[in-house]
Parts: C-alpha cells; sequence; structure tokens
C-alpha cells in the first residue's frame, strides 16, 4: 500500500498499454445476483439444487449428410434459461450418432431427431418415445460443417448455429450433443472464441436479461425456466422436460445459487 509500489504497479502496467497487450473483454465467471458481484472459487459451495431440464431440438439447415437436412438436433440441458444465449452446437467426433423417425402421436410424430447411439434408451425413456425406425447411424466427424437454426428462431432468434467439434461431449447424460452459450460457461466460451464466436452480456449485474436477449428483455432469469419452457413447447421444439437435484454452485455468504454470466474484465 506504499505510494512507491503502487506507482511501480502503475509503471509496469504502462508497458503492457503501450506495447498494446492489456485489452477490455469477456470472461463468463461465478456470479452473484444477490451480492452483484463475482465470486473466486474459494467464496464457492457446492449445495444440492433443484434445475428444471428439458429436452429440445434445434431443425438442421445444412449438411453435407443428406438425409440430416430433415432432421433436427436434440440437446439436454438443466440451464433452460440459457437456451436463449446459444451460439452453437457442440459434438464429439469420436462418437456413433443415429438419426431416428419418431413414430408415436406426440407432437415429433414423423420427425427425425439425432443423438448419440450410446444414449438412444435413455432419451426413448425420458421423452417417452415408444415408437421409432432408425434412420442412418453415422460417425460424428460427418457433423463438421453442419448448421442448424435456434429453437426460438421464429421471436427473433433467427441465426445461424453452427456444429462444433470438442471433446469435452461425453455419454455420461443427455443425448451426445451440447448446447453451447458462451456467455454462460467456461468450455462453451472457449470453444466459440476458438471457432470466432464472441460472447455477448446476455445477463445484467441484477441477474435480468439485456437488450442483446430479444423477446425476454428485463425478464430475471431465475424467473425464466417456465417462460422458456412455455415458448419452446409453443415452438413445437420440446420433447419432455423434469426436474433433477443435483450439486450446483452457490454463495458461501447469501447460500444463493450462483450462475456462470460473461462479464467484461481487464486482460493482459
Amino acid at each position: 500500500m506504499t505510494f512507491e509500489s503502487e506507482a511501480q504497479i502503475v509503471r509496469e502496467l504502462g508497458k503492457f498499454l503501450k506495447e498494446g497487450s492489456l485489452y477490455r473483454g469477456y470472461k463468463p465467471v461465478l456470479w452473484s445476483t444477490v451480492e452483484k458481484t463475482a465470486l473466486a472459487d474459494a467464496e464457492v459451495e457446492y449445495l444440492d439444487h433443484k434445475s428444471d431440464t428439458i429436452y429440445t431440438s434445434f431443425k438442421v439447415k445444412k449438411s453435407k449428410i443428406k438425409k440430416l437436412n430433415n432432421s433436427e438436433i436434440v440437446i439436454w440441458t438443466t440451464t433452460p434459461w440459457t437456451i436463449p444465449a446459444n451460439k452453437a452446437l457442440a459434438y464429439n467426433e469420436s462418437l456413433k450418432y443415429l438419426i431416428i423417425k419418431i413414430e408415436d402421436s406426440s407432437d415429433f410424430n414423423g420427425r427425425q431427431i439425432v443423438l448419440a447411439e450410446a444414449l438412444l434408451k435413455l432419451v426413448l425413456d425420458e421423452c417417452k418415445i415408444k415408437k421409432f425406425k432408425k434412420i442412418l447411424e453415422f460417425s460424428g466427424k460427418d457433423f463438421k460443417e453442419t448448421i442448424c437454426e435456434h429453437p426460438l428462431s421464429e421471436i427473433g432468434f433467427n441465426y445461424d448455429i453452427p456444429m462444433l467439434e470438442a471433446r469435452f461431449v461425453t455419454t455420461e447424460q443427455g443425448s451426445g450433443i451440447v448446447h453451447c452459450a458462451p456467455s454462460h460457461g467456461p468450455d462453451d466460451f472457449n470453444l466459440c472464441l476458438k471457432n470466432g464466436i464472441k460472447a455477448l452480456e446476455t445477463v445484467d449485474d441484477d441477474g435480468k436479461y439485456t437488450k442483446n436477449v430479444p423477446s425476454f428483455k428485463g425478464i430475471h432469469i431465475f424467473k425464466a425456466n417456465k417462460i422458456i419452457i412455455d415458448k419452446l413447447k409453443e415452438q413445437k421444439k420440446l420433447l419432455a422436460s423434469g426436474e433433477l437435484v443435483h450439486q450446483y454452485p452457490h454463495s458461501w455468504r447469501s447460500k444463493a445459487p450462483l450462475v456462470h454470466r460473461a462479464t467484461p474484465q481487464w486482460f493482459i
């Protein structure tokens, strides 16, 4: 705290500034909407938390595989409120994937969905799909250059969703394809950054959607799950919804659940 030390810090920082390596950017951090601050790892504790879960679909716009062009990519998430911030889908090139045609009386009757072969039984059970037909089995690497549309494309989210290869995609849970919201997760952020997709500020300090989220601006994310689920149902993009109790990061002070949120920060 001596003036001499502070002056030396400023001098050193000035060197970075002069050479152009000091810059302001975005990075996801664990954020408390109660304390309105980012939390360091040491201030985070993991407690049981009940989350809403959904299986939703992204329609394929174009792909090298002809049969994929009539199909929908299925993802599973425990944070439906992050769907409006989706910018990409991640797959693992070493996994085997299936296209199946649903043949029961649901909203998805006659529609083709895509999922990992290893998770077929889980998805059929959780989405209560009784009757289906296998259309095609293919390798994850065939997803290359596939482009999808956002499930809420008809209400303002009309932009391309590319499919990107990522090793963090596993067959432990879900569908074998991961929805990526770069503003709300370190893996998503890094994958999208590597592929030239920028993270936008989609949630403000209070936990409300910003102007970058059309149709939902001003809604608090902890109240958004039901609204998003209803919108997906309206657009006939919701295969199933449920609940899951799991370990989730909380603030050690307020005990409130935390969110990953991209905020402006300084980098060297």
